[in-house]
């Protein structure tokens, strides 16, 4: 790979929020060496209207949309809130192509005047799972090569992202440098069209897990409980899920993070072993514990 002078990150997620995500730690360890500049999510006018409530809508009006992050050694790390863009998910194939062309010429404009401001002039790109804006960037960065970060499986990954990214995913593996993925079944099925194709599987927070392990040890649940961490949405088997609260009525069950399955809390609601608890940030799960929350 030709040398580079930084790190440009364009993802599918936002940089804050109340639960830890893998390209925000990845972004982060890659700091200790190399400059980045995290691409943070593309808020739409949609987003700004529904008043979504992680959108950073100061910022992106009023303030100054680019934030150095302190991450306490190594180089610089940056968190860049984009413009808004148009909402073009809904739409279908043929005005969705032509606005996204609108969408990224915008993004593409403000970024290279970042970049610039932060003496960023060949770039390694990494697109955390988002093939339908990286598809019409490659190349136009300057960028000595793109590393597609490819996280999940684009078909299942629910509207927000299935609806056109299966289409855009395909010619966008052909054309990348490399792909990593996080399981081995997305490495096989990936490296169909990519040969460099690389696994590597998420981590965990081991010390902030086992701290937290300590805690309910001195402070064990009065029944078993079966926990389920992270985003719940229509992967869940809610058929099995309904039938073992319904039978293992000594067990608490626990859903821990966003529901994005409407049909989760509606049917298991019911059930007093169920109970739904909304993400909670890293740094405050010790003293949820310590509060007996």
């Amino acid at each position: 790979m030709k040398q580079f002078d930084s790190i440009v990150c364009i993802a599918q997620t936002s940089w804050s929020g109340d639960f830890q995500k893998a390209v925000v730690q990845l972004m982060t360890e890659l700091s200790a060496r190399h400059r980045v500049l995290f691409v943070d999510y593309l808020y739409t006018l949609k987003d700004f209207v529904s008043g979504r409530n992680d959108m950073k809508a100061g910022e992106i009006l009023f303030g100054n949309p680019l934030t150095k992050i302190e991450n306490g050694s190594g180089e610089d790390l940056y968190v860049w809130t984009p413009p808004l863009m148009l909402p073009i998910n809904w739409l279908s194939s043929k005005p969705h192509d032509q606005l996204l062309q609108l969408n990224t010429g915008h993004l593409l404009g403000r970024l290279r005047s970042v970049m610039k401001r932060l003496n960023m002039h060949r770039p390694l790109v990494i697109n955390a799972f988002n093939p339908v804006v990286g598809l019409p960037m490659l190349g136009k960065l300057n960028e000595c090569a793109t590393i597609y970060y490819c996280f999940d499986e684009i078909t299942t990954a629910g509207d927000w992202m299935s609806r056109h990214g299966a289409r855009y995913e395909d010619p966008y593996l052909r054309r990348v440098d490399a792909v990593v993925t996080t399981s081995e079944t997305l490495r096989q099925d990936k490296s169909r069209l990519q040969p460099q194709t690389y696994c590597v599987k998420n981590g965990a927070n081991f010390d902030l897990f086992n701290t937290t392990r300590q805690l309910a040890q001195q402070h064990p649940p009065e029944k078993p409980v079966v926990g389920y961490l992270g985003s719940a949405d229509n992967r869940v088997n809610i058929d099995l899920m309904a039938y073992c609260v319904r039978t293992m009525p000594d067990v608490e069950f626990q859903f821990i993070g966003e529901v994005h399955e409407p049909q989760l809390p509606e049917r298991l609601g019911k059930f007093s072993n169920v109970t739904f608890i909304p993400p909670i940030n890293p740094l405050n799960c010790l003293h949820y514990w310590r509060s007996g929350a």
